[in-house]
């Protein structure tokens, strides 16, 4: 999150080129892009993040805690920043319920559309 903060602030802009894959934390970094191009043929894969109880005995997937959980606070804070009040929830709730903590989710042209996590889709 620092570091797609220092990427926001000095206005870089963000590229994901035909034949790439970036997922996870990488889309995260994506998303701060002050300009955030997506050529056509690259690729974004989302997912939960996950994390143990108390105990470390067992999993926790964010999309299982309630959506005002304390957890979810930094990542909200920071979708905030990078793609709006509106957009940035509503990213967030998207990622953590497309697919679970081991798994990814590729998203489609119309679903990067929908939380304008680019702002140019080019050929």
């Amino acid at each position: 999150m620092h570091t797609g903060s220092l990427i926001r602030d000095h206005k870089i802009t963000t590229v994901v080129p035909k034949g790439s894959l970036v997922a996870s934390g990488g889309v995260d970094l994506f998303s701060a892009g002050f300009k955030r191009r997506l050529q056509k043929g690259g690729q974004l894969h989302v997912h939960s993040w996950c994390g143990t109880d108390e105990d470390g005995d067992n999993v926790i997937q964010a999309g299982s805690l309630p959506r005002d959980d304390k957890e979810h606070w930094a990542q909200l804070t920071y979708f905030d920043k990078m793609l709006g009040k509106k957009d940035g929830p509503a990213f967030y709730f998207y990622t953590i319920y497309s697919a679970k903590c081991e798994n990814t989710h590729l998203m489609s042209t119309d679903e990067v559309l929908k939380y304008h996590l680019a702002t140019e889709i080019f050929e």
